[in-house]
């Protein structure tokens, strides 16, 4: 019995663990256009509303991660952030949210620490 509880357990672990992807639009204003791309896909978001959180699974994606991340502006002007993450611990469900704040800034937070990235005009 309690072999077949763990066995319930480590295959629930594998089905499950991984890592979700958010972003938020912290910018004050409505954002489109939103595309992250990481090792194994992308997540695009053609509005994003003030305020406004959305999220993906991405399942396991490695230990560490690598967020390129484009929008544009309200101003119609296109930015991009490159935002870097590795996981530690071992808990196996690792939240992951890209905030795309005010003036072309991004920032990547995990565990309750942030990250900002150098962000790119690329349009000019």
């Amino acid at each position: 019995m309690a072999l077949s509880i763990v066995a319930i357990g480590v295959v629930l672990y594998i089905g499950f663990a991984g890592v979700t992807l958010e972003i938020e639009n912290g910018a004050g204003q409505p954002l489109r256009d939103v595309r992250v791309r990481y090792r194994g896909g992308e997540f695009s978001v053609a509005a994003l509303r003030e305020g406004v959180v959305v999220s993906k699974r991405l399942g396991k994606i490695g230990e560490g991660a690598t967020f390129d991340v484009d929008w544009i502006d309200p101003a119609a002007v296109s930015r991009h952030g490159q935002l870097g993450v590795y996981f530690h611990g071992s808990t196996g469900y690792d939240t992951v949210r890209v905030k795309l704040l005010h003036e072309g800034r991004s920032e990547l937070i995990y565990q309750g620490s942030k990250y900002s990235s150098e962000e790119h005009l690329t349009n000019r």
